[in-house]
């Protein structure tokens, strides 16, 4: 595949970002970028723009084929980002990093391209792979707020809505798990004659514990256990006997030992957040028209600039 060729469509949390490139002639969009210091160019409420991001942005609207003033519409757009990802921060809806690997890995598939491959057009036209999973971040964490301040208006206008009400617990906030699987492992030959030692072994274990950051060090004062690192999920995510046994644990704790096909298992839970439910997405799709949705997310992202600060250097 040509990198002229490479079509930019990616599917996040329900919306389409679409840029396809122009035909582009030669090889003059892989001529190497010169090396320079990155040097602050805008701040944005004491948050840095530098020259390397103007760079990598430049080469990215080149890669979309976009026309115009090229230089105001790359400063617009990151000064536009910071903004966003800065409120995103503040209200809790930055995308977590493997929501953007999925969307990153979708975005290849999309194009019918390896990893590898997309990683090489990434770092080969001057965008970077990183500055590329930064953009899909914003895109998910802004949608987020968007979405977080159509239902505060919505709960607002509920007391003179009634049709609010059966819907408003699909757009509820959900609970995000980090957690780790204990397991005392118990081959099925030998089940019989040490499952009571194990028993006993993963009691101990559990009353010596201390939380996650611990949990590999004590695991290594037992045989045959393993700590299964299981990151972040959301609560939906998970098998029924998870979820009942992290609702139960509280954070630093580890749940009650229990019998599997894989031995004795504990789950130990190291933090516990709520966070934002992506099903609101398709409830304001139906709600709302298009023109209504970009309304509110225009006063939203206008108030936000009106509170910033932004100097040109």
């Amino acid at each position: 595949m040509n990198l002229a060729d490479l079509k930019f469509t990616i599917q996040i949390q329900g919306v389409m970002l679409i840029a396809t490139l122009l035909t582009i002639v030669g090889d003059s969009l892989f001529s190497p970028f010169a090396k320079a210091s990155s040097q602050i160019a805008i701040i944005v409420n004491n948050q840095i723009i530098t020259n390397n991001d103007i760079r990598h942005r430049t080469a990215f609207f080149r890669l979309r084929g976009e026309q115009g003033n090229i230089k105001k519409k790359v400063l617009q757009e990151l000064i536009d980002e910071v903004l966003k990802m800065q409120e995103a921060n503040r209200i809790g809806t930055v995308a977590h990093k493997k929501e953007v690997e999925i969307a990153y890995l979708g975005f290849a598939k999309s194009n019918k391209i390896s990893l590898s491959r997309l990683n090489q057009i990434m770092n080969e036209s001057g965008i970077t792979i990183i500055e590329f999973k930064k953009y899909i971040r914003t895109q998910i964490s802004w949608q987020r707020a968007v979405s977080t301040k159509m239902i505060n208006r919505s709960r607002i206008e509920k007391r003179s809505q009634s049709w609010l009400s059966p819907i408003e617990e699909s757009v509820k906030n959900t609970t995000e798990y980090t957690f780790q699987q204990v397991v005392f492992t118990i081959p099925i030959t030998q089940r019989s004659l040490i499952l009571n030692h194990r028993q006993t072994e993963s009691k101990k274990f559990r009353k010596k514990f201390k939380g996650c950051d611990s949990s590999l060090a004590l695991a290594q004062e037992f045989n045959d256990v393993a700590v299964i690192d299981r990151g972040r999920k959301l609560r939906d995510e998970l098998p029924k006997r998870w979820r009942d046994l992290l609702k139960t644990t509280p954070v630093g704790g580890i749940s009650n030992p229990q019998f599997t096909d894989r031995g004795i298992e504990m789950l130990a839970v190291c933090k516990i957040r709520t966070v934002f439910s992506d099903n609101a997405i398709d409830f304001f799709d139906d709600r709302y028209s298009k023109e209504s949705i970009k309304k509110i997310e225009k006063d939203y992202f206008d108030l936000i600039k009106t509170r910033s600060i932004i100097k040109y250097r």
